[in-house]
C-alpha cells in the first residue's frame, strides 16, 4: 500500500454521486390536438421514458410563456413553462430563423430529460413557418416538427 490511501484522488469524485433521476411519466395526448387519451374504461394512459419526453415537449411548445412580471398565470405551470414562439407571428422566415432554434432550446432543454436540440432546420410554407428538429434525451431521440402560422 502506499503512502495515500486509495481514493485520494477520487474523494472530490466520490462526495459529488449523481444523483437519479426517476422515470418520467406522464399523461398520453392526442399529439394533434392535445386532449387526453383514455383507455376503454376512460381512464386517463399514462406514458413513460420517451412517450412521457414527447408529450411534455408538445405542452411545452404550445404553450404561450408568459411574461415574468405579469399578474396572470397558469395555475398549473410555472412562470419559466412554455415558448416564445408567439413572438415569430408577423415576422419573415429571416426574423425567424434568426431565433427559433434559441427560442426552441430555450423552451424544451432542461438538462434533466431532454438534453439537446439537433437537426434543426426551418422552412416557409405559405405563411406557415415549419420547424424540423430532433429532440435528444436520456430515453433517445425523436424526429419531430411543427408549424407556426406567421400569419
Amino acid at each position: 500500500m502506499g503512502a495515500f490511501p486509495e481514493d485520494f484522488y477520487n474523494k472530490g469524485i466520490n462526495l459529488r454521486k449523481k444523483k437519479e433521476v426517476p422515470l418520467l411519466k406522464d399523461y398520453a395526448i392526442d399529439l394533434t390536438t392535445g386532449e387526453i387519451l383514455l383507455d376503454e374504461n376512460k381512464n386517463a394512459i399514462i406514458v413513460e421514458g420517451l412517450d412521457a419526453v414527447i408529450v411534455q415537449a408538445w405542452r411545452k411548445i404550445h404553450t404561450k410563456k408568459l411574461d415574468p412580471f405579469a399578474k396572470e398565470g397558469y395555475l398549473i405551470y410555472s412562470k419559466n413553462f412554455g415558448s416564445q414562439f408567439h413572438k415569430l407571428i408577423g415576422k419573415g422566415k429571416d426574423y425567424g430563423d434568426t431565433y427559433a432554434y434559441q427560442m426552441l432550446v430555450d423552451c424544451l432543454v432542461n438538462g434533466t430529460y431532454i438534453t439537446g436540440i439537433s437537426n434543426f432546420s426551418t422552412k416557409l410554407e405559405k405563411s406557415c413557418y415549419k420547424i424540423n428538429y430532433t429532440l435528444e434525451s436520456i430515453y433517445g431521440s425523436k424526429e419531430d416538427s411543427f408549424y407556426i402560422d406567421i400569419d
